[in-house]
């Protein structure tokens, strides 16, 4: 392989951000304006909290006691360890090689091809996505299409290579906008016959945002596309599982009211069909409101962040599947965008968006093992562009520190998070039962965990998140009776510790913080803190 030079990487990311197509810039938000933190209330015994503001706030640690069943267990849909690989391929960036070891030691499930709006554009047999003049919309396309022209590959060739060497399943997007159901079909042939599975087709992406309403002025227009591209889908393939677009209303993240009636109408029209599998849902937590707070103190916007990134304490994904269950109901849920608004502004990149991340993977599985697997995909926006905020892997253009140690590319804290769970998994990991948890000094915003256990290998997992602000004590874990235990952690002193750049490292320079990884036996029975994430593997 032709290592790609730093200065080569980072044109090739920098070119790569101008086209990013940001699919959270295009959705319009509706849900409530951050509130002003309220402090999370302490135990009286933790009078002694540390001196920094955000851990007097939050609390000082706490313990708790577990009690474990290893005979029931239930498999885990792995699935939802997917990413949206969009704009990934720009100059050959996938192809660094830290790059590419890195995501064979993250080893995604599934990478979503060719990715979002792109999606809507692209033409198989092209340079890059194949994007055509005529057909260009916004800067950001047209940018993209302008780049394009010292590409000498279609894209899908470098996305081959890196599904197949990392093991990811691809999730294909069909272009009903500009394309045909034939280029579809030429480009899911070229991507199986490389040796990389295609787990299904999504009909379009956001195709109900007011730039398509030319094309697509009412639900019937949507549906009978969708049904004409669905029936040679499956006189093709007739196993393939097929998803369409559900669209955003009130309420939902990036559902306003003045689309309501044009939202209700598509879900319902859709509601009366069967030819589709899955529907498809995107969603953004709104938290650019958070930077308002700066001005009563750095760490104020960092609370803001910690109230409304809780997804256990919210219930994020119950509340996703609910929103649509009235015309999808008995349908699976295909989530194939999620991340917070705006990670570039404030949060990107931080421990409390990686803890975000995380708490995220554990609603999910909570809601899958409770639902028989409603939410069957989930995809996070998304893999290796220059957005430093969004991705999972990132260029490190100012050669900041970093937890893999190499001076081009940094893994972000959205890498770890998928890394650590996707670890666990390996192997036929299962979820096995906490039956009782019990805890002093601490709730479900500031402290979760799942366990696991592999039958064959005789390990048990406890997968961690401390968001507490000091250390927690495992004072009992009933049912789990191991010969030795290691730990593998991040630390942060900090709700806005870093893991490389962040978009305050250049305005709040002080305000910079690094986070630490750990690997060590676990002997004293402390999950370190004052913030922190990771698993105990149990050996038995």
């Amino acid at each position: 392989m032709k290592k790609i030079t730093f200065i080569r990487l980072f044109i090739a990311l920098i070119v790569s951000s101008v086209m990013f197509v940001s699919c959270e810039a295009l959705l319009k938000a509706s849900q409530p304006k951050p509130q002003k933190p309220k402090p999370v209330t302490q135990n009286p015994s933790n009078t002694n909290a540390g001196t920094p503001e955000v851990v007097g706030v939050l609390g000082n640690g706490g313990t708790v006691s577990m009690t474990a069943n290893l005979q029931e267990l239930k498999a885990v849909n792995d699935k939802i360890l997917g990413i949206n690989a969009a704009f990934s391929f720009n100059q050959n960036i996938s192809a660094h090689p830290e790059v590419v070891r890195l995501t064979n030691e993250m080893a995604p499930r599934i990478l979503r091809f060719p990715g979002g709006t792109i999606a809507n554009y692209y033409h198989p047999g092209g340079k890059g996505y194949g994007f055509k003049e005529a057909e260009m919309r916004t800067k950001v396309i047209l940018d993209q299409y302008t780049a394009e022209q010292y590409e000498t590959q279609d894209f899908v060739v470098p996305y081959i290579k890196l599904a197949k060497s990392s093991g990811a399943k691809c999730l294909y997007v069909a272009n009903l906008l500009t394309g045909t159901v034939e280029e579809a079909i030429t480009t899911i042939d070229k991507i199986q016959a490389g040796g990389v599975e295609v787990i299904g087709v999504e009909l379009g992406n956001e195709l109900y945002f007011g730039e398509y309403r030319n094309d697509f002025p009412d639900a019937n227009s949507y549906v009978t596309k969708a049904k004409s591209y669905a029936a040679a889908l499956r006189k093709k393939y007739p196993t393939m599982k097929i998803a369409v677009i559900a669209a955003k209303v009130a309420g939902e993240a990036g559902g306003t009211a003045p689309t309501q009636g044009y939202a209700t109408e598509w879900n319902e029209a859709l509601a009366k069909e069967t030819f589709y599998d899955a529907f498809v849902v995107h969603s953004y937590v709104k938290d650019e409101g958070c930077t308002a707070f700066v001005g009563e103190g750095f760490d104020k916007v960092f609370l803001c962040e910690y109230e409304l990134l809780s997804a256990v304490n919210l219930n994020y994904a119950d509340k996703l599947y609910s929103t649509f269950k009235k015309w999808y109901n008995g349908k699976k849920m295909w989530y194939t965008e999620w991340n917070i608004k705006s990670p570039q502004t404030m949060a990107g990149n931080t421990f409390v968006h990686a803890a975000y991340v995380t708490e995220f993977f554990m609603n999910m599985m909570d809601y899958n093992l409770a639902n028989n697997n409603a939410l069957e995909i989930s995809t996070y926006h998304n893999f290796c562009t220059s957005n430093y905020g969004y991705t999972t892997i990132a260029p490190n253009r100012k050669n900041l520190p970093n937890l893999n140690g190499n001076k081009e590319v940094s893994a972000t804290g959205s890498y770890y998070a998928f890394k650590f769970l996707g670890d666990i998994l390996k192997g036929g990991t299962q979820s096995a039962g906490l039956v009782s948890v019990s805890t002093t000094g601490l709730d479900n915003k500031q402290f979760n965990a799942r366990l696991f256990y592999n039958v064959n290998t005789k390990k048990a997992y406890l997968y961690f998140l401390n968001r507490s602000g000091g250390n927690i004590t495992i004072d009992k874990l009933d049912g789990i009776a191991y010969k030795t235990a290691k730990i593998k952690y991040i630390k942060a002193n900090k709700l806005y510790s870093a893991f490389g750049e962040t978009g305050f490292v250049n305005k709040y320079p002080d305000k910079q913080n690094y986070v630490e990884m750990f690997e060590k036996d676990f002997t004293t029975k402390v999950i370190e803190g004052p913030f922190s994430y990771g698993f105990i593997e149990f050996s038995l």
